[in-house]
């Protein structure tokens, strides 16, 4: 007897659609951090160019620190930071209260610039009372898988 068989049989179909759900499953997983660490990339960069903004400024004036006019460049893209971007629509602030330490940032879409103060381990900021009080510091947060990451940057 000669038995021509054709097609799959039904373990071999049950494996496969067993197969493609695992790897969807892993795929839809892996997005949202994707999607994240890509947001955080962005953020970071903003950053970058805002720090490199600031210290053109403390460069062109001779060590002083940066006023709130200049701030005002950046935020707007004035000149001479018309080259200037910001891939995410942040928002920046200016805080410039003395002798108090400031909270971290939580928000992702915020950037505080304070004057005159320095960097706290715990991504928040504080005026310091004795020392170097021509540093400026950008106060920012990143996503993280379980809530926000408090960043402090001293520029």
């Amino acid at each position: 007897m000669n038995k021509n068989t054709f097609g799959f049989t039904i373990l071999e179909i049950l494996i496969v659609i067993a197969v493609m759900g695992a790897i969807t499953a892993v795929v839809f997983i892996a997005i949202p951090g994707l999607q994240r660490n890509n947001r955080n990339a962005q953020r970071e960069d903003d950053i970058s160019n805002i720090a490199a903004a600031i210290t053109g400024i403390v460069n062109n004036n001779k060590g002083k620190t940066v006023t709130s006019t200049e701030i005002n460049a950046i935020k707007t893209r004035a000149q001479p930071f018309k080259q200037f971007t910001v891939s995410i629509n942040m928002t920046v602030t200016v805080l410039s209260v003395a002798s108090q330490t400031l909270a971290a940032v939580t928000d992702f879409n915020t950037v505080a610039i304070v004057t005159a103060a320095n960097c706290e381990p715990d991504g928040s900021a504080k005026y310091p009372t004795t020392g170097n009080k021509r540093t400026t510091v950008l106060l920012y947060a990143f996503e993280g898988a379980n809530g926000p990451i408090s960043k402090c940057l001293q520029v």
